[in-house]
This record gives structure tokens, sequence and C-alpha cells, in this order.
């Protein structure tokens, strides 16, 4: 953090530490947030895996029209994955290290 506050007298920028939580807030305006109303599994999927390393990749075809609704934020995966497991019982399970899988719940 340096502090460019205008003063009267020139000052010597000080470079000063932040803990990663206090970064991350003061940080997170800049996460984009994904808005969903109605919109089809199948049209969503592309849009958030532009904005996340780990892929959604759907199992069963038909899952591509269940409809979702909400504001995720782009880098938080775990909250979709809540939001299909409680809403319309669609259960995910990491293939790999970057890959998620989209399944109906057995």
């Amino acid at each position: 953090m340096v502090d460019l506050a205008v003063s009267a007298t020139p000052a010597i920028a000080q470079v000063q530490s932040l803990p990663i939580t206090e970064m991350n807030e003061r940080l997170a305006w800049r996460v984009p947030r994904l808005e969903f109303s109605g919109t089809p599994l199948g049209d969503a999927i592309p849009i958030i895996n532009r904005h996340s390393r780990i892929k959604l990749v759907l199992d069963d075809p038909t899952l591509s029209e269940v409809k979702i609704s909400g504001v995720l934020r782009a880098d938080n995966i775990d909250t979709l994955r809540e939001l299909l497991a409680e809403t319309h019982r669609i259960m995910s399970e990491y293939r790999n290290e970057t890959e998620i899988v989209l399944s109906r719940a057995r």
C-alpha cells in the first residue's frame, strides 16, 4: 500500500505490507460478478468457465436446460456448486484439479 495523498511538502512514498485477507477485501470490487436470471445452465457454463481456471463439464446433456438465477462472484465456483445441489439436486465432483463434472443426483 502506498499513500499518494498530495501534501505541501513532497514526501517519500513508504510501502506498507498488508495481510492477505485485508488485501483481498480491498480488491474484492475488482472480481467480476456474474448475474443469471432463468438462464439455461448450458448457456451459463461457458460464461462461468471464461472466468475460472476450474472448468465445469456437464455429464448429462439434459442438465443444459436447467434454469439458474442468482448473482455469483466469478471466482467462487463453490457457491454455484451449493446452489445447484440445493435447488436442482445436481451433484458436482472434481474429475481432476481443473475440471468439475456436473451430474444428476441419484
